[in-house]
Parts: C-alpha cells; sequence; structure tokens
C-alpha cells in the first residue's frame, strides 16, 4: 500500500457528526491491569469509590483571510530546526492573557487532504473580545526530520490538546500519512503510518520530530502531553498500553521511534494532563485517571482512579484556586452520550473525605454536551472554553464566585470543518 504525505485538491466532504468510532481492541482482561481502585484526589490519598451512573453568540471576527491555505509553509534553511508553522497574526506581541488555542479539523476554503484524513490547524482566540488573534498550520510534508502531522475526519476521541508543563508550548498528536485509498489513518498500523506528537511554541515554531511506531495498533490516538525533554502519548491499546512514554525529538537522526509503556493494556487513554508534577489521564470508559507517581518513565505504574462518574468524559482541567498547593477545582467536559446530560462537570477538592465530589453541571446548550474544554482562575471567578460535541461551536463559560454561570458562542466552525481540543495559549 501506497502512503501519501502532500496535500491533494479536492472538495471536502465531510460533514460535522458524532459517528461511531471503531471498538477498542482493549477491553479489560483478567488482571495485570495495574488499576487501583482507591487513592485518588488532588495528592493521591483517596478516591470517589462510588461507581459510575447516569446521573449525572456570536461568530468570531476571523474568516479564511486570517490563514492563507494557498501558501507554502516556511521553513528553516537548517533540516534539524522547527518547522514555521505559517503562523499569521492579527494582533503582533505575546499572547493576551486571556486568550486559548482551538485544534481545527481541515481548511476554510474546504480544500482536503483526503476523504479520511484532514490538515491540522490551531487558532487562537482572545476570549474577552471574541477574536481571532492568529492560525498555525500544521504541517503536510516531511522537512528533513520533522514529520507532517494530519488527523481523521471522523473518529471523535481525536484532537485532545495540552499545555506543556512549563506553559511555553501547545502538544498534539497526530499521524504522519493517511493511506491513498480513502480510508482513515487509524487503519494502518503504526509500523506503516507512525503516530506523531508535534510541539507548538507561542513563536509558532513547530516540532514533529517525536514519533511512535511500536504502540496503539490500527486504531486512533489519543492526546499527548510535554514535560521537558519527556513526553507522554495516549492511545488505543492494541498493541501495548495506552500511555507511552517517548524522548523529545526521539526520530532527529533515525533515532529509535518506540515507547516504553507506562500501564498495562486497559481502555483507550484520550487525554492526558499535567497539574502540579502530577501526570492524569481521561480514559474511554469515563474514569479520570492518577497515573503513576509524578511523572512516570518506566513501566508498570498503577493508575488510581479519582473521578468515576463523569459519563462522556473527554477533555478535563483542574484549578488552583488558593494559591497553595493542591487544586480546589476540577471540570470535565462530558458530550451527554445516551441522552445522558451534558456539559461541564464540576467537582470540588473534599479535604475532609480526600477525595473529589461532585457539585453541579455547568451547560452552554440544554440540549447537547462538550468535549473540548481548558479552565482558569480569573480574580474569583473561573473562565473555561469549551468546543461543542458536534465541533462547530467554541464557548466560553464564566463560572463566577457568586451568581449563575454565563455563555458565549465565541466562534462558530463554517461547514466541512471541526472544532476538537482546546487549551491554554503558550508563554512566550
Amino acid at each position: 500500500m501506497t502512503f501519501v504525505f502532500a496535500v491533494i485538491s479536492g472538495a471536502f466532504t465531510y460533514a460535522c457528526s458524532d459517528e461511531t468510532e471503531p471498538l477498542p481492541s482493549n477491553e479489560p482482561g483478567d488482571g495485570g491491569t495495574g488499576r487501583d481502585s482507591g487513592n485518588g484526589g488532588r495528592d493521591g490519598q483517596s478516591s470517589d469509590d462510588d461507581p459510575p451512573t447516569d446521573d449525572g453568540g456570536s461568530p468570531h471576527d476571523g474568516d479564511a483571510s486570517t490563514e492563507d491555505a494557498d501558501s507554502p509553509d516556511a521553513l528553516d534553511a537548517s533540516d534539524d530546526a522547527p518547522i514555521d508553522g505559517g503562523d499569521e497574526e492579527v494582533d503582533g506581541g505575546p499572547p493576551p492573557p486571556h486568550t486559548v488555542v482551538v485544534l481545527r479539523v481541515g481548511e476554510l476554503d474546504g480544500g482536503a487532504l483526503s476523504a479520511g484524513a484532514a490538515q491540522v490547524f490551531l487558532d487562537e482566540y482572545e476570549l474577552r473580545k471574541n477574536t481571532l488573534v492568529r492560525t498555525i498550520r500544521l504541517p503536510t510534508e516531511a522537512n528533513g526530520d520533522h514529520r507532517p502531522l494530519v488527523q481523521s475526519t471522523t473518529l471523535i476521541r481525536e484532537g485532545s490538546l495540552s499545555t506543556t508543563e512549563d506553559g511555553r508550548a501547545v502538544v498534539v498528536a497526530g499521524y504522519t500519512g493517511y493511506p491513498d485509498d480513502g480510508t482513515g489513518p487509524w487503519t494502518s498500523r503504526p509500523a506503516d503510518i507512525p503516530r506523531v506528537v508535534a510541539r507548538v511554541t507561542a513563536d509558532g515554531r513547530v516540532d514533529t520530530t517525536t514519533l511512535i511506531s511500536d504502540s496503539f495498533g490500527a486504531n486512533y490516538v489519543g492526546g499527548a502531553t510535554i514535560s521537558g525533554t519527556d513526553v507522554w502519548i495516549g492511545g488505543n491499546a492494541g498493541s501495548g498500553g495506552p500511555v507511552q512514554y517517548l524522548r523529545f525529538g526521539n526520530s532527529v537522526g533515525g533515532g529509535a521511534t518506540t515507547g516504553t509503556q507506562i500501564i498495562a493494556p486497559f481502555y483507550a487513554h484520550t487525554c492526558l494532563r499535567i497539574f502540579e508534577g502530577q501526570l492524569y489521564a481521561a480514559a474511554s470508559n469515563y474514569i479520570i485517571y492518577q497515573v503513576g507517581t509524578g511523572l512516570p518513565t518506566t513501566g508498570n505504574q498503577v493508575e488510581t482512579a479519582i473521578v468515576e462518574d463523569a459519563i462522556g468524559a473527554f477533555e478535563f482541567e483542574f484549578v488552583d484556586m488558593d494559591g497553595q498547593p493542591g487544586a480546589e477545582r476540577l471540570y470535565i467536559a462530558v458530550d451527554g452520550i445516551g441522552g445522558i446530560p451534558g456539559g461541564v462537570r464540576k467537582y470540588v477538592y473534599d479535604d475532609a473525605e480526600k477525595k473529589w465530589t461532585f457539585s453541579t453541571t455547568l451547560r452552554d446548550d440544554p440540549t447537547s454536551g462538550l468535549r473540548g474544554l481548558t479552565a482558569y482562575k480569573d480574580g474569583d471567578d473561573v473562565i473555561l472554553a469549551a468546543t461543542s460535541p458536534d465541533g462547530k461551536r467554541l464557548v466560553r463559560i464564566v463560572d463566577p464566585a457568586v451568581g449563575a454561570a454565563t455563555s458565549t458562542v465565541i466562534a462558530t466552525a463554517p461547514d466541512g470543518v471541526m472544532y476538537r481540543g482546546v487549551t491554554r495559549a503558550p508563554k512566550p
């Protein structure tokens, strides 16, 4: 089979919808999972032991003129240098404090890579002004050690974004190519189409030299996160565990692109977060886990469930409200699957019980849920940015110290494209 790495012209026919994705090939087996049913919480003490239950604007000011899809990406003369992702700033200078980055799949002008894969863009929005600050295109062609990064057009559990532990880069995972038969890139084994992790800094520099070619099988790739030169990537555990450890830039100079299995095969892990030096993950069984202790780089780690009742969970965020060690709030985007109320589930940390306790559900639309999510403290309030399950809306939700939460539509995706994960914009 031939694999294609260049943009192919043609109409983009994907319509945003919650299409059914392939069933995970890694349902839990009979032991050896390294799961710990207790001892969760913000500092690993005890978990919420309850089993899962069923309880549970205005369009943006930017348009296609903010990205020049017809111009090639500007590249450094050195093959080893990061790729300039083609960022085109609307406002000069460093990102304003209230900015987020949302992952967009598909070009605004309707172009497409194939029926099963699309180009990835990072759109940066200023939440107070409802304006598009800039767009960064991720590469679709190889340049030296740097690889393309594309995503599928249909799988709803791809596209999680994170920010590096130091806050200076955005992290996203994808595929280095796609089959030429129109099928999605997830249908090919990583040995044939490696999965790739991109690090994108505030100046628009894109590094796609971190690959994995021996794990996850022919299935979707999850999210990733980075601390220094340590990289963790999640996915479906078709081959190996659902969280793999890599060294940043492992493919440079023909280096090995094999991962280290952090936990034993289990449910797919779709979203990874680092908070105060600890790795966390959301899994496809809708449980939020603490992954090992600290930032693990070796295998046989034990996972600890910290929230077990967030049915439909995808992205999540911890928020420190008092400036002291540990988070007081945990927000989890749930997509409202199976008629279960969706939105953002808010949890508060119970110091007496040493566990996360459900507080309320924040909703943008009472008839649907949310999927991508980031959150941060703003005075006594918490500001959240989230994306809808159909990929059509980027919304801002204010969770105030006093009074009811409010929501505003920041951006509406045009036909043929969709929004996925969202995270804070990187610091310069």
